[in-house]
């Protein structure tokens, strides 16, 4: 998995998937109740993340794809749901998911959402083995709740960090 959950991001720049580049993200105004943010996600078309988790769903369960339309899919779900958890995928269109919020971490100047996507990883100084062995310990009980959950659910609790995530950011700059 480790191999293709980038694979999605290295291939959005060739032409032929330009068009998946608004699929990585959904992009919301803060301070929705849960029935607003469902509202308005599923409002929003077919291009963008929430849209993508189910349409790559639908392409994996459908019997009459291709094998390599399968695999296709499912390079791009491992991906995706991998950006439904990242809060500022989850965020504002203002600044670009974090991306135009300018910030010091230990002295370097970075964004908001590098600082998520990848400087508090590499922080952490593992590399992917160690990681699975420090992070990896949710209990079958936890991995058959988080099954069950459906793709909106995902979406709503990044939503609500990156609001956490805004409301800080703006009180340490008052």
């Amino acid at each position: 998995m480790v191999d293709v959950a980038s694979w999605a991001d290295e291939v959005r720049r060739d032409s032929i998937y330009r068009k998946t580049a608004s699929l990585h993200f959904v992009n919301l105004p803060l301070g929705l109740t849960y029935g607003q943010f469902s509202e308005m996600v599923e409002h929003q078309g077919y291009n963008n993340l929430y849209s993508a988790l189910l349409k790559y769903r639908a392409i994996l369960k459908d019997g009459s794809t291709t094998q390599e339309q399968k695999i296709e899919a499912l390079k791009f779900i491992v991906h995706f749901v991998g950006d439904a958890h990242q809060p500022l995928h989850v965020s504002r269109k203002g600044d670009k998911g974090g991306n135009t919020i300018h910030i010091q971490f230990e002295g370097k100047s970075t964004n908001l959402h590098a600082l998520w996507h990848k400087g508090l990883i590499n922080e952490e100084c593992l590399n992917s083995d160690q990681m699975v062995k420090a992070y990896d310990t949710a209990s079958s009980e936890q991995i058959k709740i988080w099954q069950s959950d459906i793709p909106m659910q995902w979406l709503w609790e990044s939503y609500q960090i990156s609001t956490k995530l805004y409301t800080e950011i703006e009180n340490n700059n008052n």
